[in-house]
């Protein structure tokens, strides 16, 4: 006759087996779905800590600022506009591309489209709208939708701007601009 003694140990050594069988069996069932879940929340705590790491240099709304030269279009301050930008300074415009190698350059080019701004009564330009549309450690793409305003707030003219901002030895400004506003002349 056997005692209940001797069975304990193999009966607990079964149900040990069968629990880790049926562990086994779960995970390798479900080992692709863990395996997609574990690539996600890799991917995302990755993503957070690159996002956390360029908000860390600086904060994307202030070098978006920063490279908008609107303030200093609107106050006709040819050395502020200039001083916004990173050279050399190309713009796709009107059908040509141009290229400012120099802030001085790019001041005299400034005075006088000021001088033809003032002529066809744009007082202003406006930011209507504005996205973000590439984020880099050097540089940031920025798409805005832009309205020519009179001296009374009237809409001359819409149009929509890329603007390539740089980090250039640390200080971030445009150096690209491409946009399809009509020609001041």
């Amino acid at each position: 006759m056997t005692q209940a003694w001797e069975e304990t140990p193999i009966v607990s050594c079964c149900g040990l087996l069968n629990f880790r069988r049926s562990v086994f069996t779960l995970i390798s069932q479900n080992l692709s779905a863990f395996l997609a879940m574990f690539k996600l929340l890799a991917t995302i705590t990755l993503l957070c800590f690159s996002v956390a790491a360029n908000a860390q240099e600086r904060d994307i709304d202030e070098i978006v600022e920063e490279c908008s030269f609107r303030d200093a279009v609107n106050a006709r301050d040819a050395e502020a506009w200039a001083a916004e930008l990173n050279y050399p300074y190309m713009r796709l415009t009107d059908g040509q591309v141009r290229i400012w190698n120099t802030p001085e350059e790019w001041e005299t080019f400034a005075i006088q489209r000021f001088s033809s701004m003032d002529e066809l009564g744009y007082s202003s330009v406006q930011i209507v709208s504005r996205e973000i549309t590439l984020v880099g450690d050097d540089k940031i793409h920025i798409f805005t939708e832009n309205e020519r305003r009179t001296a009374n707030n009237e809409v001359i003219a819409q149009f929509q701007m890329l603007t390539i901002c740089t980090n250039v030895d640390g200080r971030w400004g445009a150096q690209v601009v491409s946009h399809n506003a009509p020609p001041l002349n």
